[in-house]
């Protein structure tokens, strides 16, 4: 029986390279950072839409806002993106990094005393004063 290719069919050939399965997937609105390929100076190329005229260069490490993603079959997903008070373009996905997660420190609790305090022993505790007759008592005696 032969099943209808419909828009998600994908040929039995097609298979992904092996860097987009461990690069992580870049969700609208998240603030990541630019990866430069090899450790270039220069920076990346951000691009117009098609892809073929750049729009302008941005440095390695520049904090930038995801506007936009367009996946490519069989090649790398394309993002849109726009740095602060720049220009906004289209970069491939090997050219960004997410950032790093900031972990909060540990909160350190005071740590009770190893031993209880004992309660004091019967000789120590303090004696009652006898107790007092009262005025009327006493006249009553005499």
């Amino acid at each position: 029986m032969r099943f209808p290719r419909g828009p998600g069919y994908v040929s039995v050939g097609f298979r992904p390279s092996p860097e987009a399965k461990e690069r992580p997937t870049l969700s609208v609105g998240s603030r990541v950072l630019v990866a430069a390929r090899g450790g270039s100076d220069r920076g990346v190329s951000l691009t117009d839409d098609s892809g073929t005229s750049i729009v302008a260069t941005v440095p390695d490490g520049t904090e930038v806002e995801v506007l936009a993603w367009r996946p490519r079959r069989g090649g790398d997903t394309r993002y849109l993106v726009a740095p602060r008070g720049g220009p906004e373009g289209w970069l491939g996905a090997s050219c960004l990094r997410p950032r790093p997660v900031a972990i909060p420190p540990k909160r350190v609790e005071p740590t009770p005393a190893s031993k209880p305090a004992a309660p004091p022993a019967a000789s120590a505790r303090p004696r009652r004063a006898p107790a007092r007759a009262s005025v009327a008592a006493k006249r009553t005696r005499r």
